[in-house]
């Protein structure tokens, strides 16, 4: 073989090699959060919720407003440490109207509910973190379809307000669980909290608290 031939040779190696180098996939380490991390930022969460709506409510402020605020400044950090970290909650307010607010992850959640009118109705909350696609358009230059996260667009489509139900039962979308029932008439606030593999709902001051853990 004459020189030619050998650097060609050698050059098509080299150059095989290097391909190779990116392409293969070395061993690598995942971290993932642990039980005892969902348990801290849970109980954080549970333990401040109710001191918000309390100091909302002792300074003649708005308790929605205060929840919704405190929620979205807790997750920013929270999913720091768990990203499948994600928070369910209702508050009823004083003239009776349920505000629910659906930040889990990646979960639809199916509300079913019967109005003061005694009609049943049935509506679907999508979950804030939900991947979605849709149309970036810009005046003069077009549109472009996009992908993101249902929060970055309306948030109608996570958050829903709900005027005097008599009765509530939710359940998620595509789970063959059962729906959870939440009594309307004593009711005040729910929270429900979960992460990859643990569930975990708490009701307000006066309710029963029932807390399930898959780990």
């Amino acid at each position: 073989m004459n020189k030619r031939g050998q650097i060609f040779l050698i050059a098509a190696i080299i150059f095989v090699m290097s391909i190779y180098s990116v392409a293969i996939e070395y061993n690598t380490i995942k971290t993932y959060p642990t039980p005892e991390d969902y348990k801290d930022l849970s109980e954080n969460y549970q333990t401040e919720y109710p001191k918000i709506i309390n100091f909302a409510l002792y300074n003649g402020t708005n308790p929605v407003e205060a929840i919704d605020n405190f929620t979205i400044a807790f997750l920013e950090e929270a999913k720091k440490k768990d990203p499948n970290f994600g928070v369910f909650y209702i508050y009823k307010d004083s003239t009776g109207n349920l505000h629910i607010v659906n930040t889990l992850n990646n979960k639809v959640l199916k509300l079913e509910f019967t109005n003061v009118k005694g009609e049943q109705v049935s509506l679907a909350l999508m979950s804030q973190s939900t991947q979605t696609k849709g149309d970036l358009c810009i005046e003069g230059i077009g549109c472009n379809t996009v992908d993101t996260i249902v929060g970055n667009f309306d948030s109608a489509y996570y958050k829903t307000n709900v005027t005097s139900p008599t009765e509530l039962r939710i359940s998620e979308v595509g789970s063959a669980a059962p729906p959870i029932p939440i009594q309307i008439k004593d009711f005040t606030s729910m929270n429900y909290l979960t992460s990859e593999k643990t569930v975990t709902a708490g009701l307000g001051p006066g309710n029963i608290v029932v807390t399930i853990k898959q780990y």
